[in-house]
């Protein structure tokens, strides 16, 4: 994943939406700091916001998707948060929690992300998303998202023989 500095908002769009993604982050039992990191990449808590591929409102939720999770009108804040919301909630669940995965999806959808065998897809803007989102959580957060991995296994070596 490439190394990026959390993007850069406007801190006065940001606190105009702040208390509306605490109250959906609550309805939806989701971190209030991961709505804020994604509506940061996304957007950049621009709720006319489009993208040339069609995705559209604070959440950028493409026309299918915004169906899929009932939102009528994608430009609405909270429509686009809720929607956004139960979007995030699923791909929770159908990626058991692994969150680089749920963030890979929500860039590329969870059909990329299994066609790759649950990896992040090799697509560079999923995965310049996956790591401006996590940093930008980090950074409005102070703590990473994702643990650091820590090995599956270490080598332990014996004491040696001879002292030195």
């Amino acid at each position: 994943m490439p190394d990026v500095k959390a993007p850069g908002y406007n801190r006065q769009q940001a606190a105009l939406f702040s208390k509306l993604i605490h109250q959906v982050a609550r309805e939806h039992q989701l971190d209030p700091q991961l709505l804020h990191a994604i509506v940061t990449v996304e957007s950049g808590y621009n709720p006319g916001a489009t993208s040339p591929k069609g995705a559209q409102g604070l959440m950028q939720l493409m026309p299918d998707t915004a169906a899929r999770f009932g939102v009528r009108n994608r430009a609405d804040p909270l429509q686009s948060l809720r929607g956004g919301a139960r979007y995030l909630r699923f791909l929770q669940g159908h990626f058991k929690q692994d969150m680089t995965l749920v963030i890979a999806a929500y860039n590329a959808g969870e059909g990329a992300v299994g066609k790759y065998r649950n990896t992040i897809p090799p697509y560079r803007e999923t995965r310049e998303y996956v790591a401006k989102v996590l940093a930008s959580y980090e950074s409005r957060a102070g703590q990473p998202l994702v643990p650091v991995r820590q090995p599956r296994f270490q080598l332990i070596l014996p004491p040696p023989r001879y002292p030195l």
